[in-house]
């Protein structure tokens, strides 16, 4: 095992590892049936999915008005580009995606427009 969390889940009994065939030496993991119990657990966890977590973003928000409007203006106007652009790569991607990155690529990119919005009424209003 390289990964010390998927050590740690087959020592809890929620995955099971199998050697495989492979020369790579490779292992097949499975969760458990404790282990599946525990995942829907996880997924229908409301409080933990609600949460918004560490975000970059976020944390800078309440500090550009710290600085100098023009600095602002620049950082904004960037920053506007740099999602812009990622957004752009983000939507590339989604047709080669299984059924749970698709999701997870579609809402980041709702998030990165949101995030636009913002930018841009701040962009207005300075």
């Amino acid at each position: 095992m390289t990964y010390p969390a998927i050590s740690k889940m087959v020592a809890a009994g929620l995955v099971r590892s199998e050697s495989t065939s492979s020369k790579l030496k490779t292992r097949l993991l499975t969760l458990t049936a404790d282990g599946e119990t525990r995942m829907n657990d996880w997924i229908c966890d409301p409080e933990r999915a609600a949460s918004v977590g560490l975000d970059p973003f976020r944390l800078r928000a309440g500090m550009w008005d710290a600085i100098a409007p023009a600095t602002r203006r620049r950082a904004f106007e960037a920053l506007c580009q740099r999602i812009e652009s990622e957004i752009e790569a983000l939507a590339a991607r989604l047709a080669d995606l299984d059924t749970v990155e698709t999701q997870r690529i579609e809402l980041a990119i709702v998030l990165q427009r949101s995030r636009l919005s913002w930018l841009d009424q701040r962009l207005k209003e300075k």
